[in-house]
């Protein structure tokens, strides 16, 4: 359960979006692959933090309390031809308190990822490709097991419409 939610947690806050470089030329130019910190672009280290007051029950005794803390550091970055290759590690931390609710006091729930990426679009075609490979581990760290370990990956094959 501690794993499903943490895994849920991090998908609730994947996001895509492309940013271009402006050129005079009709060439796109993407620094960074990373959908976790809602983009693209340059490299550079990302804090995100939320908490959220207890969020009450309907027609039960009892409460939700949560604060999350994302932190991602890229370090490196490789452009080879159309083949954009970059990578990641990213450290979440999640802390949930359930006020009682049927049992359940707070737990804090951690995940550190590798994530490697890839983003690949040849001048002059309107093809494009984005896979990333993220293995990690995600732990309440009373206990460390094969179950904690974790590998998620995604791959995405587009063309772009004429204008």
């Amino acid at each position: 359960m501690k794993k499903h939610l943490a895994t849920l947690f991090f998908a609730s806050t994947l996001a895509l979006s492309a940013q271009t470089t402006p050129e005079l030329t009709t060439s796109r130019s993407v620094d960074l692959i990373d959908p976790a910190a809602f983009g693209f672009g340059r490299p550079g280290y990302m804090v995100d933090t939320t908490f959220i007051d207890t969020q009450d029950f309907a027609n039960r005794a009892g409460g939700l309390d949560f604060m999350e803390v994302r932190t991602i550091l890229p370090f490196w970055t490789k452009k080879v031809n159309a083949l954009r290759m970059s990578a990641s590690l990213s450290y979440n931390l999640s802390e949930l308190d359930f006020n009682g609710f049927l049992g359940m006091q707070s737990e804090s729930l951690h995940t550190l990822e590798a994530q490697l990426s890839l983003f690949w679009r040849p001048e002059q075609s309107r093809w494009w490709g984005l896979g990333f490979v993220t293995p990690g581990i995600a732990t309440d760290f009373q206990g460390l097991s094969l179950d904690d370990f974790e590998v998620s990956g995604l791959g995405l094959l587009g063309v772009l419409r004429k204008a």
